[in-house]
């Protein structure tokens, strides 16, 4: 390649004689050139490709959103299924159990009653802490921080698990009285598990006659952020050094004297995941013989006088020592569970008119004919769901104002928000406790009467 540059020689008469010619090599130049439109050619057809790239991607994520949307409804779905299907046989058989309590025993009936109910409560704990835990990773567990006054927490919590570490003869030390000013932010209800399931294993796994303590200390991290260290201090088998990463650990058991000491695995894991998404952290330190120490780290807090007002109210209600009056509504399908509530009221509150009915769009009729002092209302029923049947009741003025008590095996946190949206008194979940249900008719029957 070459660049010219031709210019005319004139005569005297402007007449061209010759010609002047400059050339230049420009081959390197030219080259450079083509190399240059053969990589601008290269970088559209690069961007066009990956341009089509993207839309695969976009379109792939798409996809993998829609089929993450479908797994994670699915999940809840079974959630929900597994739920309602594993607690209604545990409703029975924890419920006539209960019952026999009331009755006259031998002592070797009371010792067989003791293991059922003791491998009852274990298998529904199990249940609770397997739901806990899938809840957790699918995202169904939703926490409401609040300041939290600890003390009190702390003493309610300990006198909840008294009786079992008074079978072991082991003593609880509490912390000073001299800390009642000491806030966390925290969701209540789900700290009164961590510190509960804590407690529970510093006692099981403690010898007998040992001792526990429970302290408070104020730290800060590397940012300077205030945090409040509840510890968990025992005296009991203590765990080995290579043991100690597998405490969090779903199904991991660690310790010693597995084989006499019920328990999940579970317990501590779903402690770690309630604990992170309260913006906290758990650790443990431990040496065998000498005992262990379990602790969890919680965001301090400022206190909130109108939300520790609420808290400070205890939610128990009293017992009435009085013959219980009033008429009961009790819509199941379940047989053995209406069994057991019949036959509770024959031999707790006889004074209560039992009305029943397995069908929701009866349960309609028979509110408005009778109008019950309570309804008792399963959600899963042959004809309807028990909250259509709710929704019925709450939007007809004749019957809105009637209480409704939803009792559900399905306890997942979703369903239960929903009923009570819907206009639910209360919603209990089964294996119904026979000491919370005798309080619910306490609460809603004592007051009636009738002519």
């Amino acid at each position: 390649w070459e660049n010219i540059s031709i210019t005319p020689i004139l005569d005297q008469d402007g007449n061209i004689k010759n010609f002047l010619a400059v050339k230049q090599d420009i081959t390197e130049r030219k080259n450079y050139e083509e190399e240059i439109i053969q990589l601008n050619q290269n970088l559209e057809q690069r961007i066009l490709e990956r341009t089509k790239e993207l839309e695969n991607s976009n379109l792939e994520l798409e996809l993998a959103r829609n089929e993450a949307d479908t797994a994670n409804q699915a999940k809840s779905e079974f959630l929900s299924r597994m739920s309602h299907e594993l607690r209604t046989p545990m409703n029975s058989i924890l419920g006539f159990a209960q019952l026999l309590e009331f009755t006259e025993l031998t002592e070797k009936q009371h010792k067989n009653l003791e293991y059922i109910l003791k491998s009852g409560n274990h298998l529904l704990q199990l249940i609770n802490e397997v739901l806990d835990i899938a809840k957790i990773e699918a995202g169904k567990v939703s926490v409401s921080l609040e300041p939290i006054e600890l003390i009190s927490v702390i003493q309610e919590v300990t006198d909840s698990v008294m009786p079992f570490a008074i079978d072991k003869s082991i003593e609880i030390h509490l912390p000073s009285d001299n800390l009642k000013k000491i806030y966390v932010s925290a969701d209540l209800q789900r700290l009164k598990q961590i510190l509960i399931n804590l407690l529970n294993n510093a006692i099981k796994y403690n010898r007998k006659g040992g001792e526990v303590w429970i302290t408070t200390e104020s730290i800060q991290d590397h940012n300077e952020r205030s945090f409040i260290r509840i510890s968990i201090i025992d005296n009991g088998v203590g765990i080995s050094e290579e043991n100690l990463p597998k405490l969090f650990k779903p199904f991991e058991r660690v310790g010693g004297n597995l084989e006499t000491i019920e328990g999940t695995g579970l317990g501590l894991s779903v402690v770690e995941k309630l604990a992170l998404l309260m913006r906290g952290k758990v650790g443990a330190e431990s040496k065998v013989g000498e005992g262990s120490k379990f602790w969890i780290e919680l965001p301090g807090s400022e206190a909130n006088p109108n939300v520790l007002e609420n808290l400070s109210e205890s939610n128990e209600l009293s017992i009435s020592n009085q013959d219980t009056k009033g008429r009961l509504l009790l819509v199941e399908d379940n047989v053995s569970n209406i069994e057991l509530i019949k036959e509770l009221l024959r031999s707790l509150k006889p004074g209560i008119e039992v009305i029943n009915t397995m069908y929701g769009l009866e349960a309609i009729q028979l509110t408005k004919e009778y109008k019950p002092s309570l309804i008792l209302l399963d959600l899963n029923l042959p004809d309807t769901s028990g909250a259509k049947v709710l929704e019925t009741l709450k939007n007809d003025p004749e019957t809105k104002d009637l209480p409704i008590v939803v009792v559900s095996a399905d306890a997942t946190t979703k369903q239960m928000e929903f009923i009570l949206s819907k206009g639910a008194d209360q919603y209990i979940t089964k294996p119904i406790n026979v000491g919370q249900l005798i309080k619910i008719f306490d609460q809603y029957l004592k007051y009636t009467t009738y002519e």
